[in-house]
């Protein structure tokens, strides 16, 4: 006989199991009866089972008994850390706006760990009422919030590097974007920064929701790289009608201003009346080079 082991985080933790213990399933994803009794029938298996299940925040306060406050003490004085992140798809605003947050996933073994910590009167937390305070605040502070650390850290590199550096808050992203304007020299780069926040301790702990440089700082960092000596230059053409062809050149070096070439290019073709109001040059000779005729060019 044949069964299917149904999908889900019960099914995925069972085909874990069952593959650390050498079975597998045959077509189509069926399992021999047999081989599913004598797994479940194993009950350090089936307790392993169940302590690798993952459960978000709301259901692991549901699984402890607690309020959702009490879990964040948990959290807050680090006796639990996620091990997983999921993403999930939300609705905000009157307009229907939607974006996607990471929630955090905790083992059920982790959770079902902290009624063993010394000290801690879990009678107590479970009796506490609403509104009242819990047992669990006494061990942890409050931490700050997301806001105020990435401000604070964009505060220490504005005084750091005496640069603008500025962020705002992506809601529909759930992120904050750092952008800071670089030094002549192109100073801090994004690697500087982003191993400044690595070391901050408050800071680094926010770093997957801040990213560092949005698309228009992007384009601040990329013209200050262009503007680096023997990066870019600046070149510039002129043509002998509004889709013509070429009549002049020029370049120019995007650090220092000096002009490394400006010529005139005969386009084989008589210049256009409207292209004249612009370029100031009346027609060149059929030969190749030469002066052109009835020239009123001036070169800056």
């Amino acid at each position: 006989m044949l069964v299917q082991v149904v999908p889900g985080h019960k099914g995925r933790a069972v085909s874990k199991v069952a593959e650390e213990q050498g079975v597998t399933p045959g077509r189509f994803g069926r399992w021999a009866l047999e081989d599913v009794e004598r797994l479940a029938g194993n009950e350090d298996l089936r307790a392993d089972v169940l302590a690798a299940r993952m459960l978000g925040p709301e259901l692991a306060a549901q699984h402890l008994e607690i309020r959702r406050r009490d879990l964040d003490y948990c959290i807050e004085t680090g006796w639990l850390a996620p091990v997983s992140h999921v993403q999930r798809t939300v609705w905000s605003g009157d307009r229907g706006h939607r974006k996607v947050v990471e929630v955090p996933m905790y083992r059920v073994g982790d959770l079902d760990a902290l009624k063993d910590i010394p000290g801690v009167d879990w009678e107590a937390v479970l009796a506490t009422k609403p509104g009242r305070p819990s047992p669990l605040r006494a061990f942890a502070q409050l931490a700050p919030k997301r806001a105020a650390i990435v401000r604070a850290f964009v505060d220490e590199l504005r005084e750091g590097f005496g640069l603008p550096v500025w962020t705002h808050f992506a809601n529909l992203d759930n992120l904050w974007l750092i952008d800071w304007e670089p030094g002549l020299d192109g100073t801090p780069s994004q690697d500087d920064v982003a191993a400044l926040l690595a070391g901050n301790p408050a800071a680094s702990r926010f770093a997957d929701g801040i990213q560092l440089l949005s698309t228009q700082g992007e384009a601040i960092h990329w013209a200050r790289r262009m503007l680096q000596p023997g990066v870019a230059c600046v070149l510039d053409t002129e043509t002998h009608a509004l889709w013509g062809r070429v009549m002049e050149v020029a370049v120019v070096d995007a650090a220092s201003g000096e002009v490394l070439l400006e010529t005139l290019v005969n386009p084989q073709t008589p210049v256009t009346e409207g292209a004249f109001g612009n370029r100031r040059v009346r027609a060149f000779p059929q030969g190749i080079g030469g002066e052109p005729e009835g020239l009123r060019h001036s070169r800056a």
